[in-house]
């Protein structure tokens, strides 16, 4: 039978025709939202049912959970999309010829309530089991009885095994099916005994097929020999050890330990080696102080996923070794040659480590709470699945602080996001040759323009877009960095309080240059260019060193300005044309012949330098306008309608806006 989405309003018609439907083998209950008892009023003696799944959202069904443990012939609930379902399932272990029991993720605990789970012994999944839940019927003899017991596993609350010869009562040895186990004794058990518990680990030795395993507040003092010194499981891909204050740990690279008088341990099993792992964490491991490279190359070959948290005396990541590559750079790629995924989190101590991304694939990195110069670093996709960095320092002004990035990993990035970063070198910003955004946040130097070197000599990015946030720059320092990107087409600038005018780099050598057809020609218009560049922009330089004046490139099609208090659009009557009654020269921002989006807001001064009376004042906006925003200025109330543009004036808060 099934009953699929929306044919709630039947339950009770349905509960009708099936009365007497006794023998049914198979109910799949799809988009369920009524109450299952209503519809299938004898549910309690479809004594003949193999199979149920149900997929609901809100269906009601306490007693569903408690009628199921009666239906003696059933081999698979699956419960999997379900959501919200609670009841009780202790007497689950009734169904002794259940084989498949699938849970939500987050309900585990239909699982772990089962009492006596040992008489399931056809199951082949139990993700949850809590030890010594109650007097009776949570003993570790209970998993040894489910001998078909396969996929994961998570046992709890080890503490209360009491003696090794309990641990060995589960037979994880003989779980040759199980491919993925976690482990877990109570960090805040008041009675620990280090040496019972490490006993009981040394007994819960898996089976060698074993694919996952995960170790949780050990309390024992070194790792246990099946994954130390008689290593057996070697094919595992996921390594995950939180909370554990070993001596000896497994076979990941030189460990340096503290031990209990802050005296340094190292720690290395260099002949057992971890075959296939891909994915490591390690998490709240109290006596890691350094993890160094152990010698061969290509120690982690297959590793995609690297999570190291909370190892609070952790002071060094240290990859290289000087045996087997020549440069520091080569030992980093080496070393995780796959790597996808990299996390550092809230290791205060942390100061040393190779340069990031260690791979020169796109790989996504987080990193934060460390003792380095910066406070986040975050390397992933944006939401154009474009490669992004995102760096935010702890106010340095030290340029050393660009050593934290491995740039020649860095050709893939499309956009760089850098917050009260120091200036960035040039050397190094040139090698991302990728980058399209540049997004520059809270700080005191947008750009490296201080150094010795000519910035002439450097092959700039194509940036396209760049965003100014809350820097201390005037409109000079932001003019020179824009000359350096002629391909840019959008530019957003926020907060930025030292910029005072605004106006338009002028255009006529760009012209004189195209029209100069022969050899001759182009070569005397170079020259003519150059000796105007030299002239106009000296003009202009020095008009933004008096002024603050921010000089836009020619080229730009979106622009958005707000919250630059000082900000006043330039006025330049000397390129008005008198005989048409428009500044079709340049006034206002008549030069940004492409600009096709401009948005001006609470930028209070913006049209001070304008007369309402003026002629120019309609003409302040080049013809190529296709949306126009301009809030919170003065002079609003008494804007003329833009002449060459067609506009709708109204009234906004706190000076009025103006839009297209």
């Amino acid at each position: 039978m099934l009953f699929g989405e929306h044919h709630g309003s039947f339950a009770k018609t349905s509960g009708v025709l099936f009365e007497k439907a006794t023998a049914l083998r198979t109910i799949y209950l799809s988009g369920a939202s009524y109450n299952v008892e209503g519809m299938l009023c004898n549910f309690s003696k479809l004594v003949h049912l193999r199979y149920i799944r149900i997929k609901s959202e809100n269906m009601e069904g306490k007693c569903l959970l408690t009628a199921l443990s009666r239906l003696y012939h059933l081999e698979v609930i699956d419960l999997q999309k379900w959501k919200g379902c609670s009841g009780s399932t202790r007497d689950i272990s009734n169904l002794v010829k259940l084989r498949h029991f699938l849970v939500p993720r987050d309900g585990l605990q239909l699982h772990s309530n089962i009492v006596e789970v040992g008489k399931l012994k056809l199951l082949s999944e139990l993700r949850s089991f809590e030890t010594g839940k109650e007097i009776k019927g949570f003993e570790l003899s209970q998993l040894g009885q489910l001998s078909e017991l396969g996929g994961s596993l998570s046992i709890h609350n080890l503490e209360k095994v009491r003696a090794k010869e309990e641990a060995g009562e589960a037979k994880l040895i003989h779980k040759y099916l199980l491919h993925k186990l976690t482990l877990e004794w109570d960090v805040n058990q008041c009675d620990r005994d280090p040496a019972r518990e490490e006993s009981v680990l040394e007994i819960l030795r898996p089976h060698s097929n074993l694919l996952e395993l995960c170790i949780k507040g050990h309390g024992g003092g070194t790792c246990p020999s099946w994954l130390g010194v008689n290593l057996s499981v070697r094919n595992l891909e996921s390594l995950h050890l939180d909370g554990v204050a070993w001596k000896v740990f497994p076979p990941i690279g030189d460990l340096w330990l503290v031990n209990g008088q802050g005296e340094q341990l190292s720690r290395d099993i260099s002949d057992k080696k971890f075959r296939n792992l891909r994915r490591l964490e390690l998490v709240k491991l109290p006596r890691l102080k350094k993890w160094v490279g152990d010698g061969p190359c290509q120690l982690f070959p297959h590793l995609k996923v690297l999570v190291i948290k909370d190892c609070s005396e952790l002071i060094e990541l240290s990859l290289s070794h000087s045996t087997c590559c020549q440069q520091g750079k080569e030992a980093n790629i080496s070393w995780f040659p796959r790597l996808q995924e990299l996390k550092v989190e809230d290791c205060s101590k942390l100061l040393s480590f190779p340069p990031i991304p260690w791979t020169q694939s796109p790989c996504s990195t987080n990193i934060r709470g460390v003792g380095s110069a910066f406070e986040e670093l975050v390397c992933e996709k944006n939401y154009k699945s474009e490669y992004s960095l995102q760096i935010e320092a702890k106010d340095t002004k030290d340029s050393t602080f660009w050593n934290v990035l491995a740039f020649h990993n860095l050709i893939e990035l499309k956009q760089l996001k850098m917050k009260r970063c120091p200036p960035l070198p040039l050397h190094q910003f040139k090698m991302l040759s990728s980058l399209k955004a540049l997004d520059i946040y809270d700080s005191s130097n947008v750009f490296m323009l201080a150094e010795e070197e000519s910035s002439a000599q450097h092959q700039f990015p194509i940036v396209e877009r760049i965003f100014i946030y809350g820097c201390s720059v005037g409109g000079k320092e932001l003019t020179q960095l824009l000359t350096h990107f002629p391909k840019l087409s959008e530019l957003h600038v926020d907060k930025c309080e030292k910029i005072a005018g605004l106006g338009v780099v002028g255009q006529q050598a760009t012209t004189t240059l195209a029209q100069s057809s022969s050899a001759n020609k182009v070569e005397e218009a170079r020259i003519e260019q150059h000796q105007q560049q030299d002239t106009r922009g000296g003009e202009e330089i020095a008009a933004s060193e008096a002024e603050g004046l921010l000089l836009l490139p020619s080229k730009l099609q979106a622009l958005m300005i707000s919250f630059c208090p000082e900000l006043s659009l330039c006025f330049n009557p000397r390129e008005d044309d008198k005989e048409t009654g428009r500044t079709g020269g340049g006034g206002g921002l008549q030069g940004l012949s492409s600009l096709r989006w401009l948005r001006i807001s609470y930028c209070r001064k913006f049209l001070s330098s304008y007369s309402s009376s003026s002629s120019s004042f309609c003409f302040l906006f080049p013809d190529s306008l296709e949306d126009l925003f301009l809030q919170g200025m003065e002079g609003m109330e008494t804007l003329l309608p833009v002449s060459n543009l067609s506009c709708e004036v109204s009234q906004g808060y706190p000076y009025g806006a103006v839009g297209i």
